[in-house]
């Protein structure tokens, strides 16, 4: 284990985006447990559990759009694909397609079938996790977004940004459509918020402080609409229902995308020296979402183990729902640091040497003769 933390890929990460990860896992988590769980307080008087459900299901979205701002500045100097990198993170994801599948058969978690076993070998196309399929297609594409992208001089990056954000974020605000904005779309759109922010935008005129406070006081007002309007669908018809409580924060939402915005520009300004300790545990952040949200774990984790539609009226309802999440979080980042340090470290001299093999026949490729019939 002293071998995986002393290693350059933990050692040469930035503790301060380090630790947004980190911190973004564990409340996709929190986000989790409110979504998939059958949690309900619907029904319920207003009291602090409900306050608390509405606290924890209403903000998982922002987190997203935060991880997304991220790839977006760190990967728009990118150029090529680099094989080595998206071997790996296939091979991750696909082992624990498999493994938490079988797993959970043997437990008697699931059934075992052949169709969804099948499934389970080809995890990005049979999209076993939305968020992973469309982020390995988004790197896929990366190196020409980018020279896209850095081809536009700012007065065009803006006005280009203006019209994605018009269309895909205010009009969305005020009405119910989406404007036929797939997943897909609407990371590229994040992908190119995030790009801009590296290429043109001086984040360092902004504190730290002040875009965390800017953010949280964003959130603290949308919280209280959405609260105040949950309240007063007992009153008002109209106004009733948890999820129309909760619309204000959904992706396409302009509040979500400045709240996400302003929380990176924190992060990525938050002073703060490189820790060994957050970095080997921001590793293993994506493993943390694969293994709690693989299909057929979600229904086992929430209405089999920790089944918290029984807790909803006990007066330790938020410490449950806090220890839950640690606990979840903190047995995934175990499996996924055993795995990197007894598997994947393994494989990871031979991948290496493959993909340079095969990144020189992708190179000869796009500079032969064929393409210049084109």
């Amino acid at each position: 284990m002293e071998k995986l933390k002393s290693s350059g890929r933990i050692n040469n990460r930035r503790s301060n985006i380090e630790l947004a990860r980190i911190l973004m896992m564990l409340v996709i988590v929190r986000h989790h447990f409110a979504c998939y769980s059958g949690l309900s307080f619907a029904d319920k008087p207003f009291g602090l559990n409900k306050m608390w459900f509405m606290f924890i299901r209403n903000n998982g979205k922002i987190t997203v759009i935060v991880l997304l701002l991220i790839t977006g500045y760190f990967l728009i100097n990118s150029t090529k694909i680099k094989i080595d990198k998206l071997l790996k993170l296939w091979l991750q994801i696909f082992t624990y397609s498999v493994l938490v599948y079988l797993v959970l058969c043997l437990v008697g978690g699931a059934k075992f079938g052949v169709k969804a076993f099948v499934s389970s070998l080809f995890p990005i196309t049979t999209d076993q996790w939305w968020y992973a399929s469309t982020y390995i297609f988004l790197y896929i594409t990366s190196p020409f977004i980018n020279k896209f992208l850095t081809g536009l001089d700012k007065k065009s990056y803006q006005k280009f940004l203006v019209i994605m954000t018009f269309f895909w974020s205010i009009l969305p605000t005020v009405y119910t459509s989406t404007f036929f904005v797939n997943k897909f779309v609407f990371f590229i759109y994040l992908y190119f918020i995030g790009a801009y922010l590296r290429l043109h935008f001086d984040m360092t005129k902004i504190s730290s402080g002040k875009a965390f406070f800017i953010a949280g006081s964003i959130y603290a007002v949308v919280y209280a609409i959405s609260l105040t309007m949950n309240y007063m669908g007992k009153y008002i018809p109209a106004l009733s229902g948890e999820r129309r409580a909760l619309t204000l924060i959904e992706y396409q939402k302009i509040f979500t995308l400045t709240i996400a915005v302003f929380l990176f520009i924190g992060f990525m300004n938050l002073k703060i020296k490189n820790n060994r300790i957050i970095n080997t545990i921001s590793s293993a952040s994506f493993a943390v979402y694969l293994i709690h949200d693989q299909q057929n774990m979600k229904e086992f984790l929430w209405n089999t183990v920790f089944k918290p539609v029984n807790h909803a009226d006990s007066k330790l309802f938020i410490l449950y729902t806090i220890g839950v999440v640690l606990l979840i979080y903190s047995v995934c980042t175990g499996i996924e640091l055993l795995r990197i340090n007894f598997v994947e470290k393994q494989y990871m001299d031979f991948l290496k040497k493959f993909s340079v093999r095969i990144e020189e026949k992708i190179d000869r490729f796009y500079n032969s003769k064929i393409f210049d019939k084109f």
